[in-house]
């Protein structure tokens, strides 16, 4: 879910971004040579970067919830076994018992 609202927001960003853009280039486009007129279409166009900026963000994203993951997964693999969540649990019951 986290790296499809990555991408959402990244194209959104680029969407606001290359849409003005656009626009003014045409707005300009009588006003300036047509060589470079192409030019600044083409300077316009960064889909390949978007492509590499998500692709990597992405997969930075996905690097950190990997070592969360392992990182809560070894903590709970070394819990303490007199603590474990049974033993939590009935001190917690035992202790709502006593507040009645």
């Amino acid at each position: 879910m986290r790296c499809l609202s990555i991408y959402a927001n990244l194209s959104s960003v680029f969407l606001l971004v290359q849409i003005p853009s656009f626009s003014y280039l045409l707005s300009i486009s009588t006003t300036i040579p047509e060589e470079d007129y192409l030019a600044l279409m083409e300077l316009n166009g960064q889909f390949p970067l978007y492509g590499t900026v998500s692709v990597l963000w992405v997969a930075r994203k996905i690097s950190l919830l990997r070592n969360s993951i392992n990182t809560n997964l070894n903590q709970q693999l070394e819990l303490n076994e007199t603590k474990t969540y049974f033993h939590i649990l009935d001190k917690q019951i035992k202790s709502e018992r006593k507040n009645e």
